[in-house]
């Protein structure tokens, strides 16, 4: 489902630009990866997995609806948990969790007795950045027109596609072979599948992402 179907801010697919500027392969110096720049703990958390050959917190599919699940939980959206269910039930604490993680959030809240993310001193120089840039960002994209951006670059879309799964053979394939295994060009197969991440591949079965036959969203 997606944010509107779910009764969520629209202005959260933003953060994807503090957090990567919606590069779905970046890396962060501690080790947070992809679009939504994940951990490895709490990517696994939220059912991003890896191994050898490639890494989930890449995928742009998977990595985004771990990232509203993840928003969903820490902010304790009731109708998604339950009532009752565990939250900050604010959106500002939500955003500084997701940016600096819960324990820090948790121990600042608890050490200075306060719910309110405003007046939190003790939390990271990151952390306390992070809601302010969100909204900053957020008023750029609701008044491009007031900062002289007349004309919106638009970009093609990404092509309609579909799961598959392809065998290899050999010990050491690249992922020129996997593409050609999936009868799809490496340009398109880099496209849909950026949670590949090593050249050697041994033989097995790999499910992958091509396009579907019908897509009417090929890229130029």
């Amino acid at each position: 489902p997606s944010l509107e179907e779910l009764n969520l801010p629209q202005q959260l697919s933003r953060l994807a630009v503090i957090e990567s500027l919606v590069d779905p392969i970046a890396k962060s110096p501690t080790g947070s990866l992809g679009m939504w720049q994940f951990t490895y703990n709490t990517g696994l958390a939220y059912g991003l997995s890896k191994n050898f050959y490639r890494d989930q917190r890449k995928d742009p599919w998977k990595s985004t609806k771990a990232a509203r699940n993840y928003l969903v939980d820490l902010y304790g959206v009731g109708w998604l948990q339950g009532d009752g269910g565990p939250g900050y039930h604010d959106w500002w604490l939500a955003l500084a969790a997701y940016n600096a993680g819960p324990g820090e959030i948790n121990n600042a809240m608890i050490m200075e007795k306060t719910k309110d993310y405003w007046v939190l001193k003790s939390i990271s120089r990151q952390a306390k950045r992070y809601v302010p840039q969100f909204i900053a960002l957020c008023y750029i994209f609701d008044n491009l027109h007031l900062l002289g951006f007349d004309e919106v670059v638009s970009y093609e879309p990404i092509p309609d596609f579909k799961d598959t799964v392809v065998t290899l053979g050999g010990q050491k394939n690249s992922l020129t072979d996997l593409a050609l295994a999936a009868q799809i060009d490496i340009d398109h197969f880099i496209l849909l599948n950026t949670d590949y991440e090593v050249v050697n591949l041994p033989a097995g079965d790999y499910r992958v992402k091509i396009i579907a036959p019908d897509s009417s969203s090929l890229p130029q």
